[in-house]
């Protein structure tokens, strides 16, 4: 059996002199919970990525996305490499 948690949180790291946000930090974090060789294991990933403000919502927006599928992405690349090699051993 393996439980996978995960969650995205957008962070406002810097702003300007107004008061509005000027970058941004985007983190993904993972928790996997399995059972290997008759004992609860536990892996856990957390990736981020900072990037500028853009000031069309839209675009930020869709930019916010495509960060969380690419943190995502490279999250379950390695959850599926430490799986594997849990599996070899």
């Amino acid at each position: 059996r393996l439980r996978i948690t995960s969650k995205s949180n957008i962070e406002v790291i810097t702003k300007d002199s107004k008061g509005d946000p000027s970058a941004y930090e985007n983190t993904v974090t993972v928790n996997a919970n399995f059972m290997a060789k008759g004992k609860s294991n536990n892996l856990d990933y957390n990736m981020s990525f900072k990037y500028d403000h853009i000031e069309d919502r839209i675009e930020l927006q869709k930019y916010e996305r495509e960060i969380v599928f690419n943190l995502s992405e490279n999250i379950a690349n390695d959850l599926l490499f430490d799986l594997s090699n849990l599996n070899a051993n």
